[in-house]
């Protein structure tokens, strides 16, 4: 997000009457201690003019007007306030471990697509471990996540078959492995 629009958010959290998200907002973009002092006092301000309502000692003309002031208040720090703008996530943060995971599931996507493409003319279907056996990855985890990913996309079908949950490619499922697969 660029200071025009943490600015332009600012102005809509006020707009809403979400004053404690403006002020919040203010506060995680402010970098100058000054400012930052002028904002908690406005916070201060906000919370004290909360607790003065829900107790009912505060007239609401004065709380229409309190509020008012500290809309203007806040409305003028995106006036003239410089605002950090943090920048984008570090792509150095992704682990190797993160690395480790991603291609164990590349792998296994590629591999039981392998498995189920060379199995289209068995008609009941293949299981999962005949899908384990034939692609040769241990991680049964793994497999079944991705034909649930398969499932939810309506890319396979399954059958129940004395007692076994056998899994087949629909037609469907199969023009798009093709694509992508090329089998040898």
């Amino acid at each position: 997000m660029n200071e025009a629009e943490i600015k332009n958010q600012i102005r809509q959290l006020i707009a809403s009457d979400k004053l404690d998200e403006a002020i919040q907002l203010l506060l995680a973009h402010t970098s100058e201690r000054e400012k930052l002092d002028e904002i908690i006092i406005q916070l201060a301000r906000f919370n004290k003019i909360k607790k003065e309502e829900s107790n009912g000692t505060m007239p609401n003309s004065e709380i229409n007007n309190e509020l008012n002031l500290l809309r203007n208040n806040l409305l003028s720090f995106t006036r003239i306030e410089n605002f950090i703008v943090k920048p984008p996530p570090n792509n150095l943060e992704y682990r190797v471990e993160d690395f480790v995971e991603s291609f164990a599931l590349s792998v296994t996507r590629v591999k039981v697509a392998e498995v189920f493409l060379s199995n289209l003319q068995t008609d009941k279907g293949i299981t999962i471990t005949a899908i384990m056996e034939q692609s040769k990855l241990d991680s049964r985890k793994l497999i079944v996540d991705f034909i649930n990913e398969l499932n939810s996309h309506g890319l396979i079908e399954k059958d129940k078959h004395e007692e076994k949950t056998l899994w087949r490619i629909n037609e469907k499922g199969k023009r798009i492995l093709e694509k992508r697969i090329k089998m040898e």
